[in-house]
């Protein structure tokens, strides 16, 4: 009852930092509820997709309205995350929590060094077919699928140096990649019971109030700020849910 009373101001520093780091805020709010909530991993991953997935879908309508993406690249990626996150939502659901939970943390840390080395690289000057963005999908939605988060983070980069897109478009479909990801893997963890919707729901709700000032924030900061401080926060995310 206390959680779920904070849970607007609580979503909301959430959605600001997801703003300002580009997340949407469900990296942080997982360990958050872990460390500080005494969730499980698989009540804190159920539970945090509530406000990942209303927030993905907000962000996404808006990346949809300056058509800051390719709708069949978009719908590539969509379909071939969704297979590979429902069968890693299984696979994450038969594990014991505290092996999700490790490996959760270890996924942070990797994910940390992954972004620091190929962020805005590229390696094509051209775009490549976009039959191909099956891979960077069914990649990022395996992550989606075991941890709930990172899909996107997963597909951006790779959408960026191996598809030729800018960093802005690639953000809008890694948003495409991860919304029906983060859709399926919700329906099986509240199916299995994982989910607490009060404190979900009001989560959703201040992470859409949070949202806004942590884009604006994020413009204006200098990217290289930006790198090192959303790398440091995986970093100490990760240690902090290992250790505890």
């Amino acid at each position: 009852m206390f959680m779920a009373a904070i849970g607007v101001p609580f979503g909301a520093l959430l959605g600001t930092l997801g703003g300002f780091l580009g997340t949407g805020g469900g990296t942080f709010a997982i360990p958050l509820l872990v460390l500080f909530a005494a969730y499980d991993q698989k009540a804190a991953q159920g539970t945090a997709l509530v406000m990942v997935v209303t927030n993905v879908l907000y962000a996404l309508l808006k990346y949809r309205k300056k058509g800051s993406f390719d709708m069949n690249t978009a719908i590539i990626l969509a379909v071939s995350g969704s297979v590979t996150s429902a069968l890693a939502s299984l696979w994450a659901l038969s594990l014991s929590s505290e092996t999700l939970k490790t490996g959760y943390g270890i996924f942070l840390i990797m994910l940390s060094a992954f972004i620091a080395v190929t962020r805005n690289r590229k390696l094509v000057a051209g775009h490549l077919d976009a039959r191909w963005a099956f891979l960077p999908g069914a990649l990022g939605g395996v992550s989606l699928g075991l941890f709930g988060v990172g899909g996107a983070m997963l597909a951006v980069p790779l959408l960026v140096m191996f598809y030729g897109q800018s960093q802005v478009r690639a953000q809008g479909l890694g948003l495409a990649l991860a919304l029906p990801g983060c859709m399926i893997s919700l329906l099986q963890y509240g199916y299995y019971g994982h989910v607490h919707w009060a404190l979900g729901l009001t989560l959703a709700v201040g992470g859409l109030l949070g949202v806004p000032a942590g884009v604006h924030l994020a413009h204006k900061v200098q990217e290289k700020t930006l790198i090192l401080s959303f790398c440091i926060l995986l970093i100490i995310a990760g240690l902090l849910v290992i250790l505890k």
